[in-house]
């Protein structure tokens, strides 16, 4: 695996990176933690989605400190992001890296240039509020499978995720 993404693993990398921040609200010293590892993290979920969810033993999801400290939520949020990214292509939506940024809330970073030129059209449709339930669901049931996750407690990250104003709905 190179350090370079594909345009695939671009937008995958760049749903999970703005999740991973939003989740700064509730979880900040894990998601402080895990910004320091974020490149090294994505590597090893692309070059193994399994084995990266699971651990290198088979016997859980890799998790780091003492026993008791929390698991990486950055594997499962990848998983989550290959997820939504296709839910919303089938359905249509247009994503780049950069309007990956404008619709979870996250400003693009205009300074390197990079995404210039895959910049979501001004006339990019904004998601539907069943799109963005369905969203939040995806990355719910991700953390839940993939995080084994408490139904409440991956309901409030997949909320701080894809963020409680664009579902309309209110954390369980």
């Amino acid at each position: 695996m190179t350090d370079s993404p594909t345009s695939d693993e671009a937008l995958v990398t760049e749903t999970a990176r703005v999740m991973l921040d939003r989740i700064g609200v509730v979880e900040p010293e894990q998601v402080a933690a895990e910004r320091r590892v974020f490149d090294v993290l994505r590597m090893a979920y692309f070059a193994n989605p399994a084995r990266a969810l699971t651990g290198d033993d088979g016997g859980g999801q890799l998790s780091f400190g003492p026993p008791g400290v929390e698991e990486l939520l950055t594997p499962v949020l990848m998983a989550a992001a290959a997820e939504v990214v296709r839910y919303l292509a089938d359905r249509g939506v247009v994503l780049t890296r950069a309007g990956v940024r404008r619709v979870l809330g996250r400003p693009a970073d205009t300074s390197s240039g990079a995404d210039s030129p895959v910049d979501t059209p001004p006339s990019a449709a904004p998601l539907t509020r069943e799109q963005w339930r369905e969203v939040r669901e995806i990355v719910m049931q991700a953390l839940v499978r993939h995080g084994r996750m408490s139904p409440h407690r991956a309901a409030l990250i997949a909320a701080a995720a894809v963020g409680d104003g664009t579902t309309g709905q209110e954390p369980e």
